[in-house]
């Protein structure tokens, strides 16, 4: 291959095994990896190749780090070539110390400096006790910066800017923390773009979204989905929707990281793809389903994707996600309004921490006129 058929480009955007690349010219480019494996990161320095109206990631060069998650089952890559992480917490909603910790010794792991906000320091009560605790982190020597972000002076924005000003940052943060103002804050209107079903997903068709929210992990979209007063499950924490990635509101989608609290990035843009059929039948059509019924569980189960079921969902598959371990040959069992309408056996083992799959061919008979459909998980032991 002629070198000089490569062209460098900066990975700005991980859609599963499809990358959005941004050229030396600031142009972008849906590209795919070479191969079967999808081993890109956002911030890789690439060399890409045309091909059609897309390209084909040829070589990642050389990081200078990488920073990623890991536990005893697999380990989930976030982006490279960082100069600093922004952890950014609030005093309300309350944070999670474990999860505060884990990303200050994934940063430190790869020597990755860290840097904590603490936003909401209006809210005065909650605010002081919330810097009470970190005290332990500053004398660590853990920078932790004060902040407002919705009513910050002139003073503190340019107190965090000179802290991010020429540095590659990464945005961590639980829901509810102040992402999406502070990302609107540093480059008004980054959150109201165009999104594009691009042609890697089979749809050269451009639409035009009121919003599109980025995310790196645990639903951070949930705040918007309260404030468009969509139905939240209460397991997941996500908006209800069908395997098409519909809500109970006509024509608001919901899909990727927005209904996957914990799942890989591919799985979340498979699952996306399903939706591309549902969305142009009603931006053309207006076709809406109005005969979904939410999905109950029982413990140990904790949620399941999809959380609305429809007669059209019958050749999906659910994912559900348990509380503690279940032996195998478990038995699962859907009820409605009392009677079993499918049972299976599991046989092998249900751990905790990945999800685990149910056909949902009993999904065309569900009845929309009897309510909920109930799911549980009953061990054989």
């Amino acid at each position: 291959m002629a070198s000089a058929s490569l062209h460098p480009g900066l990975i700005v955007s991980n859609l599963g095994r499809h990358f959005l690349v941004e050229k030396s010219d600031g142009q972008r480019i849906i590209c795919h990896s070479r191969g079967k494996k999808s081993l890109g990161v956002v911030g890789d320095c690439v060399l890409w190749q045309a091909s059609g109206d897309a390209g084909t990631i040829e070589k990642i060069q050389t990081r200078r780090n990488l920073f990623y998650r890991q536990d005893e089952l697999r380990t989930k890559s976030f982006a490279a070539n960082l100069d600093q992480i922004l952890i950014l917490i609030a005093a309300e909603p309350a944070f999670s110390s474990k999860q505060l910790s884990r990303a200050l010794i994934a940063a430190e792991a790869v020597q990755i400096k860290p840097l904590i906000v603490l936003n909401k320091s209006d809210l005065a009560e909650s605010f002081a006790r919330a810097w009470d605790w970190l005290e332990p982190y500053r004398r660590m020597g853990y920078p932790v910066l004060r902040m407002a972000l919705k009513t910050a002076s002139t003073a503190d924005q340019a107190t965090l800017l000179s802290l991010m000003s020429g540095k590659t940052t990464l945005l961590l943060g639980p829901s509810g923390a102040g992402k999406s103002t502070l990302i609107n804050w540093l480059k008004p209107g980054a959150l109201a773009q165009t999104a594009e079903i691009s042609r890697a997903l089979n749809s050269g068709k451009h639409i035009e979204c009121d919003t599109v929210v980025f995310s790196g992990d645990w639903i951070p979209e949930n705040e918007l989905a309260r404030k468009t007063n969509l139905n939240i499950c209460a397991g997941s924490r996500a908006p209800e929707v069908d395997s098409f990635g519909r809500t109970r509101q006509p024509g608001v989608f919901a899909i990727g990281n927005a209904v996957h609290p914990a799942e890989a990035s591919d799985l979340c843009a498979l699952n996306a793809h399903r939706a591309v059929d549902a969305i142009r039948s009603w931006l053309n059509d207006g076709e809406w389903s109005n005969s979904a019924v939410a999905v109950r569980v029982q413990s140990p189960l904790l949620h399941t994707w999809p959380s609305l079921v429809t007669r059209d969902d019958a050749n999906a598959r659910m994912l559900l996600r348990v509380s503690k371990f279940v032996e195998p040959h478990s038995r699962i069992t859907v009820l409605q309004a009392g009677k079993t309408i499918y049972s299976t056996n599991h046989r092998r083992t249900i751990v905790t921490n990945r999800s685990f799959t149910l056909p949902m061919r009993w999904a065309n008979q569900v009845d929309p006129t009897l309510g909920d459909v109930e799911i549980a998980v009953t061990s054989s032991v």
